[in-house]
């Protein structure tokens, strides 16, 4: 065979060298724009976290420290690159969650630990209740207060973790009853 019929000839193994060299080059420049948006996110990043200690800060000072501790643990959790320093300084400088919130609460917070008002609630509640029915009871009860469906589910579900509700399932429905136990 000749080279020029050959298909793994010096002219076939040149355009494949030069696509392969070609597709390098196009990684390596996508790494380094990527390497670059990452950069310029653990910067912003950096900086929301200084802005949400400074606004914790303030709302401790205005006596209003009922922060969303869920967000605030998906967020470190989805971010390993942050230092454990700070977290640890964070951390302990924070009060304890049941702490706040009873303390907070008492010296003219924002009245009732929503977990309190819902177990109030479905205790004189004879049938079990969906967390609709629940929103809907308390946002009445309490128009002051914003309260979400999300918001009532996830503290019914910490009353079941703790034992002190039932869950049950009708259909596709989740009901909650006040635990026998309790």
């Amino acid at each position: 065979m000749t080279t020029e019929t050959d298909p793994t000839g010096p002219g076939l193994k040149a355009r494949y060298a030069s696509k392969v060299a070609g597709d390098i080059e196009e990684n390596e420049a996508d790494q380094l724009r990527v390497q670059a948006q990452i950069q310029a996110l653990q910067e912003q990043l950096v900086s929301l976290r200084a802005d949400r200690e400074l606004l914790t800060s303030m709302s401790a000072a205005l006596g209003d420290v009922t922060l969303p501790d869920k967000a605030t643990r998906t967020v470190q959790a989805a971010v390993p690159s942050q230092p454990a320093r700070k977290t640890a300084t964070r951390a302990s400088a924070r009060p304890k969650a049941g702490k706040r919130r009873s303390s907070t609460r008492g010296a003219g917070g924002k009245g009732a630990a929503l977990t309190d008002l819902i177990h109030g609630y479905l205790s004189e509640e004879p049938e079990p209740r969906s967390t609709s029915e629940i929103l809907q009871s308390l946002a009445g009860a309490h128009p002051e207060r914003q309260i979400s469906d999300p918001l009532v589910r996830t503290s019914a579900e910490r009353l079941v973790a703790r034992g002190k509700l039932e869950r049950s399932k009708r259909g596709s429905s989740v009901l909650y009853t006040v635990s026998t136990a309790d």
